[in-house]
């Protein structure tokens, strides 16, 4: 809050004006009579004030305040909307004592859940009821000391089926399509007779591979890649410009105008690791990488493939002496990852997760904690309002000033 010393300086410095001293006689100018003509004073007392207020509202947002007061009640339950079959055992914790909480604006139960850990008092119990779909869980599963009992179930739209993408392949049109339900989701590949109304796409994958040096036998795995890739798939898959550019050489990468993206090897000198990869072994690595913009990682963190614009820099080899990546399965589906995009379920997604593996894991002492209110949504409100006070009174000054 010593921040409020800046508006009552700057207010005593926008106040600095010359003063004309009508005299006499010039003898008054001597040096002995010289004396200042500004004195600092406050002209404005209410903007002045306005304008501190402004600044520790700022300040107290800073430090994230709370109300804080002894714990009430038996415990919480959290609830995404009406708790689907467990309406009656809601109603029978918030007879109980209970104080009922919805959890609406959560689009992660998770992030919910350690927003409401934090403010609950940690003597107190929860009782989570949501629906299990393992879209609405992500990241790293919340810790809590609190005891948590959590209920999932399964949403009254259990089953979707749509169609994922089409493409044209030999004059058919290929479709792929999702069926997602509690238990997993599965894709299908099958030719339309063009009865079905979706969009096609009728664009041809290309890539050029340039391999060189000691790196030249590399192009037999890209290759191999694409053409399971090819035949897996039904996409159209042919080599030519314009596309994917491999560039497996230690020359600098040249101009790639002609290109779409470009995958190539990453200077430097190689060092001996012993880590995984994607789920495959890598035994060296170029040193000097890091994770910044990381497609792939290893054990350590590091990024062996990472993105800059339409530039992919693998920092290894395809090659079986630096990892055994191009002799398992997991190289053509990376491949395919990479060069024709990841097949995502997004809210089709149907999948359902089991209680055991959403409810947070117990561990530290449970506090005897006192109840916290956030105030820092009433804070932003205050600062809201003396800002706009501030600025309407500045524009009144200045009008009557002028």
């Amino acid at each position: 809050m010593a921040g409020i010393a800046a508006p009552v300086i700057i207010h005593l410095w926008n106040d600095r004006r010359g003063k004309i001293l009508r005299i006499g006689n010039i003898d008054l100018l001597a040096e002995t009579s010289r004396s200042p003509v500004w004195s600092p004073r406050i002209t404005e007392p209410w903007l002045l004030l306005v304008r501190c207020l402004l600044v520790m509202a700022l300040a107290l947002l800073l430090a994230g305040p709370y109300l804080q007061r002894r714990a009430r009640g038996k415990g919480w339950v959290l609830v995404r909307g009406a708790g689907g079959p467990y309406g009656r055992m809601i109603d029978s914790l918030v007879a109980a004592g209970f104080e009922r909480h919805g959890l609406e604006d959560s689009v992660d139960y998770w992030d919910g859940f350690r927003r409401a850990d934090r403010l609950a008092p940690g003597e107190l119990p929860f009782y989570m009821v949501t629906p299990g779909l393992a879209r609405r869980f992500s990241g790293q599963r919340p810790v809590s000391a609190r005891e948590v009992h959590w209920y999932t179930y399964t949403p009254e739209d259990s089953i979707a089926e749509w169609v994922q993408e089409a493409w044209r392949d030999s004059g058919r049109v290929r479709v792929l399509g999702g069926y997602s339900r509690s238990t997993g989701t599965v894709w299908r590949r099958t030719v339309d007779a063009g009865t079905m109304p979706v969009a096609v796409d009728t664009s041809v994958f290309r890539y050029r591979i340039v391999a060189e040096g000691d790196w030249r036998g590399n192009a037999k795995y890209v290759r191999a890649a694409l053409g399971a890739l090819r035949q897996a798939t039904g996409r159209p898959i042919v080599e030519g410009d314009g596309g994917w550019l491999f560039w497996l050489s230690e020359r600098p990468l040249p101009p790639t105008e002609g290109f779409g993206r470009v995958f190539c090897y990453a200077a430097g000198a190689p060092v001996t690791v012993d880590t995984r990869m994607e789920g495959a072994a890598l035994t060296k690595e170029i040193a000097g990488i890091g994770a910044d913009s990381a497609v792939w990682k290893d054990g350590y963190g590091h990024g062996v493939l990472t993105k800059d614009g339409k530039v992919y820099r693998f920092y290894s080899r395809l090659d079986p002496d630096w990892g055994d990546l191009v002799w398992s399965g997991r190289w053509p589906l990376l491949l395919k990852e990479l060069v024709l995009g990841r097949i995502d379920e997004g809210e089709h997604d149907r999948r359902v997760l089991d209680p055991a593996q959403v409810v947070p894991l117990r561990m530290g002492k449970v506090e005897a904690g006192v109840e916290r209110r956030d105030l820092r949504p009433v804070l932003w409100g205050i600062a809201l309002l003396l800002f706009l006070l501030e600025r309407i009174m500045t524009q009144y000054v200045g009008s009557r000033k002028t």
